[in-house]
């Protein structure tokens, strides 16, 4: 927590220590360089004239949240939801006096609900307004593993206590003057964005729209620019961005690269905080492979205002609508990603509306915003979807005129059709009376499904179009109900999982810690029963070759906790929960398995081929489509069979698999490419609009 000390902000730091068993702080003077004194409690931040600082409970803190607090000392409140013990101190610079400001009890008794009374309670990120009169500090509580956050401003005499965000999500925040308060946050009405809020009053203004990203936002000295950042992509690639409040779009200044190992607890975020002079900020970083300062001009004139984008209707353009419920990190997500960033922009206007908020722990929302020229989120709940969803849809789709509706799934399409004036299509992913029941349980699953079905029937006697993932899916649905549906396979964005040689897979086990002299077996999806993750792991530890390998489970899901506790004495099994750097283990892994019990078109499979991994792959027909698509890239074993698992894996371990995972990465370009799945739905989308065109 190390700072500069006001008033001059020049010659005196401020730092935290621990010393003979307890916290304190340092005062440092840089021009002497003497510690001038040492204070009894460590600080979080100091006021700007330097006359006193606030602390908080970093035992508690570090025990909720490891790296956030301090790890020195037990936390004495363990074990309690909401301590009758003191949170916050204000401690005197000049004297080392403290006072007690306030306990959790105190948090937990302001404007209670009823999700608080059987919660874990904590507090962070407190921050002194500019005339050091008030504060504001993250109010935090967890009900039944869902955290609820706060934002509350308050008096440091402890009076005008006010609730001044109170939506579940809060993030980082920033004075940019006594009276206001810029932040991410949640609001019900609008959804995640940088709010400019007024405080001890509701006023507010949602800032720059299009950047829904969180990120460590602060004013220039002079509050004509914000600077704020974003967390690594999938691509392990973080943002820096210049603002002001007169523009929609943020300027990108910076990109930055952040390796893989330096991910969670050890993570490094860039923190961008401004010089006095306002021409400069400083990050941090690791880019280079080590924790250093990065130093990034910023002029002004670099970042003018850019007006605020507007729907329109550009000539000889269709309008295409893609209708989901969220960005969450997906296959299906993903897909249609793909779809969009090769579409023919001459012809073809994209617009995505989303019906509810993002998780933004698991979102691509900034992937969609960096290609789509209109995103709009309709910020439903749930509840509102059943109830309103299809008329507040219909009436939005009313405003914006598209073509043809694409709905990314069913719950979507569904709610599409409540807007007469385009042509619906879905992409059906699965077959819904195998998915739907291991996704939502035997009885509601099963009713889902027929629900679905009945409505595919209707809209096909209605002379609607659905199109599925893989030819054997259309068989299916072919052979089961007689529905004849074309399909368009999924498509890789080959740019993303490049073919690693001998040589890259090497260099990729040693960046990420695995062995060289092991057999690294991959998987990556979803943790339920379908996948059958379990089934495959029993056969490998009983192959031939079980002492030889490390297997990699990438994902999360229902089934992942129950594995991860049978399988935590084994160093041969390892689970990584959802990750971002799949391709990188993808590009040091020696094979990849799926024993999936049913699919649509296993991306999966698609990215470890692309890869350069050799496949071994249950025989259902979605896999044995993969595997006809060439030859000599992977095997297959009857389902269930746990005799043939084995001897198909002990097989492929003694066979070629450089060899191997060339021909599956020339397989995956050659046939199964994003931009030959753009193509073919942008030829269908042209059917589809001329046929309804004709109707009309």
């Amino acid at each position: 927590m190390a700072q500069w000390m006001g008033p001059d902000f020049m010659s005196h730091l401020i730092y935290n220590d621990f010393r003979d068993g307890k916290y304190c702080s340092v005062v440092f003077d840089v021009e002497k360089m003497v510690e001038e004194k040492v204070l009894p409690l460590p600080i979080y931040d100091v006021a700007r004239d330097g006359s006193f600082a606030l602390s908080l409970d970093f035992n508690r803190l570090h025990r909720m949240r490891p790296g956030y607090g301090y790890a020195n000392q037990q936390d004495r409140t363990k074990g309690i939801l909401c301590p009758d013990e003191c949170c916050i101190w204000k401690m005197e610079i000049n004297t080392g006096k403290v006072v007690e400001l306030f306990k959790y009890t105190d948090f937990a008794a302001f404007e209670p609900d009823e999700t608080m009374n059987r919660a874990e309670h904590k507090v962070n990120h407190l921050m002194i307004s500019p005339n050091g009169k008030r504060f504001m500090v993250l109010h935090r509580w967890f009900d039944k593993g869902r955290k609820h956050t706060r934002l509350v401003t308050v008096n440091v005499d402890r009076t005008e206590m006010y609730n001044l965000s109170d939506d579940v999500f809060v993030s980082h925040c920033f004075w940019k003057n006594d009276q206001e308060i810029l932040s991410f946050l949640r609001k019900k009405e609008t959804g995640d964005h940088y709010y400019l809020m007024k405080d001890k009053t509701k006023e507010f203004r949602l800032l720059w729209p299009r950047l829904r990203t969180d990120g460590h936002c602060s004013y220039s000295p002079d509050r004509s620019m914000v600077i704020t950042d974003s967390y690594p992509n999938r691509k392990r690639m973080a943002f820096v961005y210049v603002c002001t409040e007169e523009q929609e779009q943020p300027v990108r200044i910076a990109k930055i690269f952040s390796p893989f190992k330096y991910d969670n607890d050890c993570r490094c975020d860039l923190h961008p905080r401004w010089n006095r002079e306002g021409n400069k900020v400083c990050i941090d970083s690791v880019h280079e492979g080590k924790r250093g300062l990065y130093v990034i001009p910023v002029k002004k004139k670099d970042v003018p205002p850019v007006p605020a984008p507007k729907p329109e209707v550009v000539k000889g353009k269709y309008k295409v609508a893609y209708v989901i419920t969220q960005c969450k990190n997906s296959g299906p997500m993903n897909q249609t990603l793909n779809i969009i960033k090769n579409l023919e922009r001459t012809m073809f206007q994209p617009i995505v509306v989303t019906l509810f908020q993002e998780d933004l722990g698991n979102s691509v929302v900034q992937r969609y915003l960096d290609v789509v020229p209109e995103f709009y989120c309709l910020n439903m709940s749930k509840i509102d979807s059943i109830v309103t969803g299809k008329k507040k849809l219909a009436a939005f789709l009313e405003i914006i005129k598209p073509d043809l509706i694409h709905g990314l799934g069913m719950p979507p399409y569904t709610m599409s059709l409540g807007y007469k004036e385009a042509v619906h299509l879905v992409t059906l992913r699965n077959y819904c009376y195998q998915d739907y029941p291991d996704k939502y349980g035997k009885q509601l699953g099963t009713l889902l499904a027929y629900k679905d079905m009945t409505l595919i029937q209707k809209q096909i006697n209605r002379g609607e179009a659905f199109v599925t993932c893989s030819k054997s899916l259309s068989k299916i649905y072919s052979e089961k109900y007689g529905m004849k549906f074309a399909f368009i396979r999924n498509g890789i964005d080959i740019d993303k999982y490049e073919y690693a040689n001998a040589d890259k897979k090497a260099t990729m086990k040693e960046q990420l810690g695995l062995s060289c002299n092991k057999y690294i077996i991959l998987y990556t999806g979803q943790f339920i029963d379908r996948k059958n993750q379990g089934f495959a792991i029993e056969g490998i530890l009983k192959s031939s070759h079980a002492d030889d390998i490390c297997m990699i489970l990438m994902g999360d899901g229902p089934n992942l906790a129950g594995l991860r506790e049978k399988y935590a004495d084994d160093k041969r099994v390892m689970f990584t929960g959802n990750i971002t750097n799949v391709n990188e283990y993808l590009q040091a892994g020696d094979l990849y398995v799926s024993a999936s019990k049913s699919e649509g078109m296993p991306n999966g499979v698609l990215e470890a081929m692309a890869s350069g991994l050799p496949v071994l792959l249950s025989d259902i027909p979605q896999h044995l489509e993969v595997l006809e698509i060439q030859k000599g890239y992977g095997f297959s074993y009857k389902q269930d069979d746990q005799r043939d698992f084995i001897g198909q894996f002990d097989s492929l371990l003694d066979r070629d698999l450089y060899k191997m995972g060339a021909i599956a990465s020339r397989a995956a370009k050659e046939e199964l490419s994003a931009s030959q799945m753009s193509k073919h739905y942008q030829e269908l989308y042209l059917r589809l609009i001329k046929k309804q065109a004709y109707r009309l």
